[in-house]
């Protein structure tokens, strides 16, 4: 029994030994596509001549991926890593899609569907780019377990405010806040989404 013991002790080492250079090949690419695509958007927004100082912000989440990163090569099983990383790569794709979105709205006005489109991912992303290295992240640090079973709730209320919050900003009247990078106006609003943004918006801050 022993021996059967030692010899599966010796598997799943191997095993786990086998897979770290997988994990740490993913978290290192994914690292380097989202700050290319970071400084592409910052490109586009150049070239349409848009570019904003506080889009510099998205350097931030520059650092939050590689501090993600950083955890994966040393502690892949943990999610803190892999969501500090996934919100780095988001952020990526929302810098990538304004960038998108002040070529085609501002320079350009001959795809105003697919510029459009950009624009509004790139708002309605903000929710989860901006909480989920956060709320999530938080109620899992350090070790990447909730303190408790009964901190689901808490982690279920923050995860559907979150999410809500960004369904919500796509069926938004005004999705570009005062309208004024863009001046677009959306096609998919609701009268409703006043209120449920307010609602999931409340869940998000009482988490």
């Amino acid at each position: 029994m022993k021996l059967n013991t030692d010899a599966e002790t010796m598997m799943s080492d191997n095993t786990s030994a086998g897979a770290a250079p997988w994990t740490n090949g993913i978290a290192r690419w994914s690292w380097w596509i989202s700050l290319i695509l970071i400084l592409s958007g910052f490109a586009l927004s150049v070239v349409a001549g848009s570019l904003r100082p506080d889009d510099a912000f998205a350097l931030l989440y520059v650092a939050i991926g590689a501090l993600g990163m950083t955890i994966v090569f040393r502690v892949p099983d943990n999610p803190v890593g892999w969501l500090l990383l996934g919100s780095g790569v988001l952020a990526a794709i929302q810098t990538l899609a304004t960038g998108t979105a002040d070529v085609l709205l501002t320079a350009r006005a001959d795809d105003p569907i697919l510029g459009f489109g950009a624009a509004l991912f790139s708002v309605a992303a903000w929710p989860v780019i901006t909480f989920l290295p956060l709320i999530p992240v938080l109620l899992v640090f350090p070790d990447g377990a909730l303190l408790s079973p009964r901190w689901r709730v808490v982690m279920g209320l923050a995860s559907f405010g979150i999410a809500g919050t960004a369904v919500g900003l796509f069926v938004h009247d005004d999705p570009d806040g005062d309208g004024s990078r863009w001046g677009v106006r959306n096609p998919l609003a609701n009268d409703f989404s006043e209120t449920w943004l307010a609602v999931t918006f409340s869940l998000v801050l009482i988490s």
